[in-house]
């Protein structure tokens, strides 16, 4: 997987606990790799990486073309100084959503399954659209009594305390 380089931009906007990236539409990179707007992208420098949701813009006073833009949350969590290089690739999916899909279609789950959801969850590699059709999946199928118990443990482990 090849991966660009581009000039790390902070982007004063709050996206409540979501990874947001910012890609000029005429960047280079953007036409290239064939990203679209909405999809996840994996950003990385010096060893660190985070998940976006990639959000394309055509205003210079956003970003440049050779900047990608990030989110308050995700620049927080990416850790680094504004400036730095940083590369970009398509992001592979959680592999959790495999286990996401078997509950959409009105699988019982494990409890290594809700563990890796909420693991994955609290570790931001879910857009909130994944989390969504998660919710959404378990409404629609329910959650039986051993599922609700797993939910709740994984929960409780992923999470501070």
């Amino acid at each position: 997987m090849k991966r660009e380089t581009l000039k790390l931009r902070a982007i004063g906007i709050d996206t409540y606990h979501e990874n947001v990236a910012y890609l000029h539409r005429s960047c280079e990179i953007y036409r290239v790799e064939g990203f679209q707007a909405l999809s996840k992208i994996e950003i990385s420098t010096d060893g660190k990486h985070i998940l976006a949701v990639l959000n394309v813009v055509d205003d210079d006073s956003i970003v440049n073309a050779g900047e990608l833009g990030l989110s308050q949350q995700a620049f927080k969590q990416l850790q680094v100084k504004e400036g730095c290089s940083v590369q970009v690739a398509h992001a592979e999916p959680p592999k959790s959503m495999g286990a996401v899909r078997r509950k959409i279609n009105g699988e019982r789950l494990s409890a290594e399954d809700f563990s890796a959801i909420s693991n994955d969850i609290a570790e931001s590699r879910y857009s909130k659209m994944e989390m969504a059709a998660f919710l959404v999946a378990s409404g629609q199928t329910g959650l039986d009594r051993d599922e609700i118990l797993y939910l709740t443990r994984s929960m409780l482990e992923s999470g501070e305390k």
